[in-house]
């Protein structure tokens, strides 16, 4: 009786089957695989969890999103904040923001919770119903242009906020609290998301709407002042689309220094406040697939 011999099965080489794919730069099991196809966006492969422990930069630069950013503040990381009086920017910029409205201890100061590093959602900033931060210069020439004929940005702001009826949760403000002054705002309230513009006698405002209380959120807007279809608001994944096309707009400098969490020292960051990060990018506006890239991989970090 002739012995029945099966085939041997070899397994398959995984570099073999990674070959054929144009790959950015080096591989090891805990980094994400990135390659790139016709969309501008940089896809990714490889275990989500590489994003738990990186600060908001990081993940940033790690999704391709380096073009144009300008702002990475993360409550996290501890080279953006250790201790002392400012909140310091990951990316070489150096922007950084006063607690409050100066470099020195005073009333208006959030407060530091958390590990310093700690890179959870247990690394925040807090207020007493009264407190902001304040950019540490008079504004650069990217913050004035956010309110200008073709102005092209996105913002991405992470926080927890409690009832949002009648309460501003400003997260980037380059207004004052007269609407139609020169600059832009983002804010949370009455259940949105809302983004205004201004040219110092008129102005406009557009947002998303269905932003539940008492949650975490990852909010932000992305404007291609020159396209009428450029403009969308995003929370928490989900996107409102609006035209972004400025009537008029002002050439002047913004009514007001670049604020976190106040119309330049007006409504204050309410006491229910947690904020974690702000992303900011001048000169580009994030795709919908970009923003959702940033959105999930953010998440992930802060556990939410």
């Amino acid at each position: 009786m002739t012995a029945l011999v099966l085939p041997r099965f070899v397994m398959p080489d995984p570099w073999r089957l990674l070959r054929p794919l144009k790959l950015d730069g080096q591989w090891s099991p805990r980094q994400r695989v990135q390659f790139q196809d016709a969309d501008p966006g940089v896809h990714s492969i490889g275990p989500d969890p590489y994003y738990e422990d990186k600060n908001v930069y990081e993940i940033a630069t790690g999704l391709g999103l380096s073009s144009g950013l300008k702002l990475a503040l993360d409550a996290g990381a501890a080279s953006s904040y250790a201790s002392g009086q400012s909140w310091l920017d990951l990316t070489a910029n150096g922007y950084d923001f006063f607690r409050g409205s100066t470099g020195s201890t005073e009333s208006t100061d959030p407060t530091f919770n958390g590990s310093s590093g700690g890179l959870s959602l247990s690394e925040y900033w807090s207020s007493d119903g009264g407190d902001y931060f304040t950019y540490d210069s008079s504004n650069e020439t990217w913050m004035n242009k956010l309110h200008k004929n073709n102005a092209k940005y996105s913002i991405l702001v992470g926080l927890y906020h409690g009832d949002t009826l009648g309460i501003p949760y400003a997260l980037f403000v380059t207004q004052n609290a007269g609407g139609n002054s020169v600059g832009i705002s983002v804010w949370i309230q009455n259940y949105g998301l809302i983004w205004r513009w201004g040219n110092g006698t008129s102005g406009g405002s557009k947002g998303h709407n269905t932003i539940s209380n008492d949650r975490y959120t990852i909010a932000g807007v992305s404007v291609d002042e020159s396209s009428a279809t450029g403009g969308w608001a995003m929370a928490n994944g989900d996107f409102t689309n609006f035209n972004p096309t400025y009537t008029s707009p002002s050439t002047a400098s913004s009514a007001a220094t670049l604020s976190i969490g106040s119309f330049e020292g007006l409504y204050p960051m309410p006491s229910a406040a947690k904020y974690y990060f702000v992303l900011a990018w001048e000169g580009v506006a994030l795709s919908k697939s970009q923003m959702t890239a940033a959105y999930n991989a953010l998440r992930l970090r802060l556990g939410i």
